[in-house]
């Protein structure tokens, strides 16, 4: 099974993980940090322990490039071999992730769940009457 690792901006990564939770049930293999209150360098050895203790099959997914859980990410993927990380986390993309991860290998999940990710913005227009 592949795990997760959610690094996001204040208390997003936690509504993402209580939302699924109550969609999915208990999640195993899936942690959430947060960088508040964290400097730059003491969220990327967060993430580094957290990876180390969830193991080598882990996704990593933050909330949006360019800030500092993105670079995180990123500083920690430079280090390992074959860390995926993903941008732009939202609720479909992780649907996805935990429903697959179980039966798919990781280059095809990482397909699915950037695919199912980017389809699920959209204009919503009400019907009409």
């Amino acid at each position: 099974m592949i795990s997760a690792l959610v690094v996001a901006h204040g208390l997003l990564g936690q509504a993402l993980q209580d939302t699924l939770s109550g969609i999915l049930g208990p999640l195993e293999g899936f942690q959430t940090i947060s960088n508040e209150g964290l400097s730059a360098a003491d969220l990327e050895a967060r993430v580094s322990e957290l990876l180390d203790e969830m193991g080598e099959d882990t996704f990593l997914f933050t909330d949006y490039f360019g800030g500092s859980c993105a670079s995180a990410c990123l500083e920690n993927a430079r280090r390992r071999k074959n860390l995926p990380v993903v941008s732009g986390v939202n609720l479909p993309m992780l649907l996805y992730f935990l429903s697959h991860r179980k039966e798919m290998e990781a280059r095809d999940l990482l397909k699915g769940l950037l695919n199912r990710g980017q389809n699920a913005i959209r204009e919503l227009e009400p019907p009409s009457l």
